[in-house]
């Protein structure tokens, strides 16, 4: 009866012991996801307290930039580097003290990684509790990085206007241009307008689009302004009017706002900024389709603009 009684001990003891040897003193997690953005707008969201409200998947207080809640787990922010920011991490009776931090990994990516590690009880019972505790953590972690990801893929939530690529589908336009001490108003760009409208119909070509402008501030009191009419094809111009060809089939960048000059002026704002994010060149100046006929609709809040702007 000892014999038995002895091995029994034995291999408790032996499976105790294995314990310390299997779970070490610091368990340690980590999650981490591949963002499409580039460092600057990840910095701009992770790093920055503040902006955690905009993205984060569970509640949040008001005015607090501090302190999270994702389903069971509470997140209190502490301080933050440029590349980092530390935070503790608090579900039941597991406190663990973590890292969030990224690296670029390509020209438009960067990898986001979330470290997590708790001192392990000398408790064995307690140890291995921890231990898949830790591992339920390291889930709910990439939950939360997984939204995070989807909110800095959102180009809506990062430049306040959603963009995307299209083909050239003009190849010829008429042109005339001027030069002004202020902004143009409607009525001037839709004299132009019809100006183009009367020369497309005195040379029997058809208008193939909606109006286009480009308005380009050179100085403080100083704007050159293009105006463009789409037509099916070229002709002779005069000393008012010239023809332009565009690159048929070429991408451009576009987004479709709803607003009057204030919102199109910040919106173009954004579309340069979002090259610049991108890498993406643009062989010719950018422009306005006018959507909705300025003369026709007073209120500016209902104008339907399309800003275009030609890449490679």
């Amino acid at each position: 009866m000892k014999k038995p009684a002895l091995l029994i001990t034995a291999l408790l003891f032996l499976f105790v012991v294995s314990i310390y040897f299997i779970i070490p003193q610091y368990i340690k997690v980590t999650s981490n996801v591949e963002v499409d953005a580039n460092d600057l707008n990840v910095a701009r969201f992770l790093v920055n307290k503040a902006a955690w409200q905009k993205w984060w998947p569970g509640k949040i207080k008001t005015n607090d930039s501090v302190n999270y809640t994702f389903q069971e787990i509470d997140v209190k922010l502490h301080h933050s580097t440029y590349g980092s920011v530390m935070a503790k991490l608090k579900k039941g009776d597991l406190d663990a003290d973590s890292k969030l931090s990224y690296n670029s990994t390509e020209e438009i990516a960067c990898n986001v990684q979330w470290n997590a590690e708790i001192q392990s009880s000398l408790n064995p019972i307690t140890r291995v509790k921890q231990y898949f505790a830790m591992r339920k953590l390291r889930d709910d972690m990439q939950q939360i990085l997984v939204s995070f990801k989807k909110f800095m893929q959102t180009d809506s939530n990062i430049y306040g206007f959603k963009f995307r690529v299209e083909k050239i589908m003009t190849e010829f336009m008429l042109v005339t241009t001027t030069n002004l001490k202020e902004y143009p108003q409607s009525n001037l760009v839709y004299q132009f307008v019809d100006k183009l409208k009367l020369y497309a119909k005195q040379q029997n070509i058809k208008q193939t689009g909606v109006p286009m402008l480009n308005v380009h501030q050179t100085d403080d009191h100083a704007y050159q302004v293009m105006v463009a009419l789409p037509v099916d094809k070229p002709v002779t111009g005069n000393k008012d009017i010239f023809v332009n060809k565009m690159v048929l089939g070429g991408n451009t960048l576009q987004t479709t706002i709803t607003g009057g000059p204030q919102t199109v002026k910040n919106a173009f704002r954004k579309l340069k900024q979002y090259q610049k994010d991108h890498h993406l060149t643009s062989p010719a100046m950018p422009y306005e389709l006018l959507v909705t006929d300025r003369m026709l609709q007073p209120d500016t809040a209902k104008w339907i603009t399309i800003l275009s702007s030609p890449i490679f």
